[in-house]
């Protein structure tokens, strides 16, 4: 072959390969220009690290519920919804008879009576006020333990970040 011959082949392989380029580009249903492409090595990476961080968090979050809930729990009624009052003193139901009766009975029964009655609601203050102090410690308790709960969550966040800034 000649070299004019040469160079004619090796000019029409050139165009044959930027023909099939362009043909192949206009084909192609996926266009690259707009759109940056992420390697699947980092996707599967980048979802790995997010799966992670979700399933910690998850857990990290049902954990606080769950103490929140157990401390919520009461042993009887809400403490917040009893009367008191009526718990302490429960005399405030005297019918017409009972009244009656005591007027006639000596003022030294009525301060037999007075003093039982004012005992039995010291007692039940005593008692209130215990079952108070066993509930303020219980909450303490279940705060610092949602306080510490949530500080790991923000130290989970951060190593979540800093995972993320790697790509």
């Amino acid at each position: 072959m000649t070299t004019n011959t040469t160079k004619l082949a090796e000019a029409i392989g050139l165009l044959s390969t930027v023909l099939s380029s362009e043909i192949a580009q206009t084909n192609n249903p996926f266009e690259t220009d707009d759109v940056d492409a992420v390697a699947l090595d980092d996707y599967n990476d980048l979802k790995d690290i997010a799966d992670t961080f979700n399933d910690e968090a998850t857990s990290a979050l049902d954990g606080i519920r769950g103490e929140i809930d157990s401390c919520l729990e009461w042993e009887g009624d809400d403490p917040l919804t009893q009367d008191f009052r009526e718990k302490m003193w429960d005399d405030d139901e005297e019918t017409e008879d009972e009244t009656a009766e005591e007027e006639e009975t000596p003022a030294e029964e009525e301060n037999a009576d007075e003093s039982k009655v004012i005992e039995e609601a010291i007692e039940a203050a005593t008692s209130k006020i215990t079952d108070l102090e066993l509930t303020n410690t219980k909450l303490k308790a279940t705060l610092e333990s949602v306080a510490e709960s949530v500080n790991d969550l923000l130290v989970l966040n951060e190593s979540f970040e800093e995972d993320l800034a790697q790509y």
